[in-house]
């Protein structure tokens, strides 16, 4: 593993997040092509160490960046954000597009955990979506309130960042 990969995951870590995003932004901005940003927080995560234990943890974390891998195009850029939270970059995706994609993540998040030990591990995801045109200010601190417009309206939903949010599934 290098510097830009998180360990537990395997997947890119926050910095080279950060400095994709960066990039991806001002090449964005130069071609006026649109990038999304999804923002990924898994539900009630705490329950599954304090109950199972910090292995199992691991491997609900390992697991969710797996599928997160898998259902992503070859050329989105999936990344663990921080603890629980993972981050997608969607390259040319309008937060339309991003809202989809995100409710195929959040179902697919939902229905796909193995059990540990015997016992079944029911996660869900929260998911909050910004697009680089569509708002002013930064499109992560967008995407982190909608987010926690995500988990507000009841989690294991997809909100995206507009003048007045709009959650999307139950």
């Amino acid at each position: 593993m290098d510097s830009m990969t998180d360990e537990l995951t395997g997947l890119w870590n926050k910095s080279y997040f950060d400095q994709r995003l960066a990039a991806e932004l001002a090449l964005s901005n130069r071609g006026g092509r649109c990038l999304s940003v999804v923002l990924i927080d898994l539900d009630h995560f705490a329950a599954v160490n304090d109950m199972l234990g910090r292995e199992a943890g691991d491997n609900v974390l390992r697991s969710a960046a797996k599928t997160l891998a898998r259902c992503c195009r070859g050329e989105d850029v999936v990344c663990r954000y921080e603890g629980t939270k993972f981050a997608v970059i969607l390259l040319g995706a309008t937060d339309e597009i991003a809202a989809r994609a995100a409710q195929r993540l959040c179902d697919t998040l939902a229905n796909s955990w193995p059990g540990h030990d015997d016992k079944t591990v029911h996660i869900t995801a929260s998911i909050g979506v910004a697009d680089s045109q569509t708002l002013p200010g930064t499109i992560v601190a967008q995407a982190e309130r909608a987010l926690l417009e995500a988990k507000t309206a009841g989690r294991n939903r997809v909100a995206v960042a507009k003048p007045e949010f709009q959650a999307v599934g139950a």
